[in-house]
């Protein structure tokens, strides 16, 4: 998808509840996944 373009704002209303374990796959190395990870825990801590 590219770099900063999955649609996280979408998709945080499904994660919220999930009662599973989700995988995330990132490029980028390191900081791409670091980034991606601060994200998503942002998102879905509002």
């Amino acid at each position: 998808m590219g770099a900063g373009s999955v649609p996280w704002e979408g998709l945080a209303p499904f994660l919220r509840g999930f009662p599973g374990t989700a995988a995330l796959e990132v490029g980028g190395k390191e900081e791409g996944v670091r980034q991606s990870v601060r994200r998503l825990r942002t998102l879905l801590a509002s």
